[in-house]
């Protein structure tokens, strides 16, 4: 028979309380990747100027080395050597921080970068270190955030930390530093100075009972939404994909490896979504020097993927009060589900992307010109040349008045070549090159982006004009004929009238099919009618995918916008 061992109770406690100090908690568990994901990630890596280059330097850190585009190089200089008193032992120097510079575009073995702060003409073999001597702060909102910042600042020493600020806002009135560490109790953003994110991260949350879940995974019928939609007869039902964070005024779509992706703007912030059977949050960034009114995905080469923003800026030419507009675009790149910057200047366009082959990728951006006295100004093509967008005429017909945004080149039949299509002040038009083809108006369009601006800027007298971004219409065979048709926003509102310093306001939106029929005419259906604008648009084979948007809210609370479907095929 075996021997049992018999412990004193006192001991036995000894012996637990042992483990318990010695275990970790079961948050520390379950931060371990993430916190040594960031360990890796934010690693003080040493190197050197090269040589000037254009307006900014060449760094001997590339690709192989782990560098990213946006991240942080602090230039050093050596100081005053740290001897221990006792053991002699060399312990490094007192280094001083003479400049950051940020990563714009990155090579195998070295990058570009762009100095943002500190002493003009840094000498060549000038050392460095990515994400070293540089200001952090951690701004966290959640259960959990004192630990995780503890363990940040463990995690990554090089930085030097300020105070944590339990805030639930990323908006701060002190000084900005660096580098922001933002913590919503899900995701750990990481931000520059310009506010652009560098890195995005998803924190494991604390098991949960799966039924607490099943929600979030459960396809409902639109009756859930009182009195949002209404069906036209045999049309199947819209079921709800997910909800969207903020009142989006504007959105695109775009197949990419597999996945469709969803980006979306609320005029300040913007998301990328992936779109599933539910939406997967994969990266934010908010803006603060510009109004954000459209956006477009664009893929000038197989692997590289750009987000193509329509912004503008107001400035004020005299002493008045009127104001001047001026269109800014940006580029970001989409990499690794994450934005970054696009590592070219910012062009002073609308900017909107087109697929001119037909392979479903939009390989073509145009940049339009503001045009005081009528929106349209003229349009040019954008190629990448080097770090620069090199402006040119398009090798393409374009018809007048041609925006940017609202319009889109498609296939519509075998027989005929790429036509345009253009939504503009309630009318879609479909041209042949620069003639009209086909006019249809019954309400097309209606959007909630929308831009008012003074047209005679530099007089005292104000002349204001006002135009929308529209809602790109899409083509799919929708009704499974075989041929391609067309799907378009479209809506009603009580009057067109200028309504400065309010809400865009739509009594009724909806969705609208045409498809080609023979002798050159398009037979026109509404599909679904929403209480709701619809904000953006995408449609293949199997299914049409819409944002809905709630703005109506006089009070300016609960504004909600949701990523619905309408199946095309019932199985």
């Amino acid at each position: 028979m075996a021997a049992m061992l018999r412990l004193h109770p006192k001991l036995i406690f000894l012996i637990g309380l042992l483990l318990a100090l010695a275990a970790p908690t079961m948050a520390g568990t379950r931060l371990e990747p993430l916190i040594s994901e960031l360990s890796k990630e934010f690693s003080p890596l040493k190197g050197y100027i090269i040589m000037p280059v254009n307006d900014g330097y060449l760094v001997d850190l590339g690709a192989g080395s782990g560098v990213r585009v946006g991240d942080l190089l602090t230039v050093l200089q050596s100081g005053a050597k740290v001897i221990h008193p006792i053991t002699g032992e060399d312990l490094g120097t007192l280094d001083e921080r003479r400049a950051v510079l940020k990563v714009t575009q990155v090579e195998s073995k070295f990058s570009h970068a762009r100095q943002i702060s500190g002493e003009q003409n840094l000498a060549t073999g000038a050392p460095l270190k990515r994400f070293a001597a540089l200001n952090a702060e951690f701004v966290a909102a959640g259960e959990g955030a004192s630990e995780l910042f503890e363990r940040l600042r463990n995690a990554v020493p090089a930085l030097f930390w300020q105070q944590s600020k339990m805030s639930s806002t990323e908006n701060s009135s002190d000084p900005s530093p660096d580098i922001r560490f933002f913590f919503d109790g899900q995701r750990i953003k990481v931000t520059g100075p310009d506010e652009l994110v560098l890195r995005s991260y998803s924190v494991p949350l604390p098991p949960q009972d799966k039924h607490l879940n099943a929600r979030e995974k459960t396809d409902y019928p639109v009756e859930l939404v009182d009195g949002s939609i209404r069906y036209t007869p045999n049309r199947p039902r819209v079921k709800i994909v997910g909800d969207m964070h903020g009142a989006i005024l504007m959105a695109d779509f775009a197949q990419v490896d597999g996945s469709l992706l969803l980006a979306a703007t609320d005029g300040l912030n913007l998301w990328v979504y992936r779109v599933g059977q539910t939406l997967e949050l994969l990266d934010e960034t908010r803006f603060h020097d510009r109004k954000i009114h459209a956006l477009s995905w664009w893929q000038p080469e197989p692997g590289k993927l750009f987000l193509a923003l329509s912004g503008t800026i107001e400035g004020f030419p005299n002493q008045g009060t009127s104001v001047k507009t001026t269109p800014l675009g940006r580029l970001l790149r989409f990499k690794d589900d994450r934005l970054a910057p696009g590592g070219y200047a910012d062009p002073l366009f609308f900017l909107g992307s087109f697929d001119r082959d037909g392979d479903a990728k939009k390989e073509l951006l145009l940049g339009q010109e503001l045009d005081l006295d009528n929106f349209y100004g003229r349009v040019l093509e954008l190629r990448p040349t080097g770090t620069k967008l090199k402006a040119v005429a398009p090798n393409v017909d374009l018809p007048y008045p041609f925006a940017v945004q609202g319009s889109i080149f498609a296939h519509l039949n075998d027989s005929a070549p790429s036509q345009t299509i253009n939504i503009n002040t309630g009318a879609l038009t479909i041209y042949h090159g620069a003639k009209i083809f086909y006019q249809a108006r019954k309400s097309f369009g209606g959007s909630l982006s929308q831009l008012s601006y003074d047209r005679n800027p530099e007089s005292k007298e104000t002349l204001f004009g006002q135009v929308h971004f529209e809602v790109n219409p899409v083509v799919a065979d929708v009704d499974g004929d075989g041929h391609k048709e067309i799907v378009a926003v479209s809506s009603y509102r009580p009057q067109f009238s200028i309504n400065f310093g309010s809400k865009p306001t739509i009594e009724a939106a909806g969705l609208a099919v045409l498809k080609y029929q023979e002798g050159g005419t398009y037979r026109n259906s509404l599909w679904l009618e929403s209480e709701f604008p619809i904000q953006g648009l995408y449609a293949d084979d199997e299914r049409i995918l819409f944002i809905s948007s709630d703005l109506q809210d006089p009070a300016g609370t609960d504004q909600l916008s949701r990523l619905m479907m309408l199946p095309l095929f019932v199985k």
